[in-house]
């Protein structure tokens, strides 16, 4: 029975080094960035986080931010941009690939933490919104903690990519961010 709880102790403690983009490798988690059931969930994500907002208002800084605080405290947490889901999956069409479209698909679907920035930012081809729906809807069926970010409101995501996707976005806590586009430096 010790070695069990030593064990469990053990992985408690245990910390992930999360993949995040490299202009955001130093991001951290300030509640001045969000309200207080958005740092409920930071806490303790459980469903859906929907943060959507202008361009350049730190979405993604904060997407990063957060995975790097929940790998800190030894939860794993998957960080990918939208369109690059997309990318790896055309890519396992090439003879060459090493991964098939469903392999690739199934890690997205997996238990840990998602997080996904730039939702909705690649074209709405039948083939992407099948994708989506497939990770979100899975994820969703089974209340796998996920965060999302989009430049697009909910109603926006409805006309772009249907009501269901938009529904079970909606499912969860929905924030937008506000402030104007931090990249743009003032002259």
């Amino acid at each position: 029975m010790q070695i069990s709880e030593t064990r469990q102790s053990q992985e408690n403690m245990r910390t992930y080094k999360i993949t995040v983009p490299k202009r955001y490798a130093g991001a951290r988690v300030t509640p001045a960035d969000y309200g207080p059931e958005v740092e409920g969930w930071i806490k303790d994500p459980k469903d859906f986080l929907f943060i959507y907002g202008e361009t350049g208002c730190g979405k993604t800084y904060l997407a990063s931010a957060v995975c790097q605080d929940l790998g800190a405290r030894g939860i794993k947490c998957g960080f990918e941009v939208g369109a690059e889901v997309f990318l790896k999956l055309r890519k396992s069409f090439d003879r060459d690939s090493l991964q098939s479209e469903w392999e690739i698909i199934k890690k997205y679907r997996s238990a840990v933490v998602g997080v996904f920035d730039d939702v909705g930012a690649t074209g709405c081809r039948d083939y992407v919104l099948e994708s989506w729906y497939n990770i979100i809807n899975h994820r969703y069926n089974e209340c796998i903690p996920t965060m999302f970010t989009s430049n697009h409101g909910l109603e926006q995501i409805s006309n772009l990519m249907g009501d269901r996707i938009a529904s079970r976005l909606a499912s969860g806590i929905v924030y937008k961010m506000a402030g104007g586009d931090r990249r743009v430096k003032c002259r």
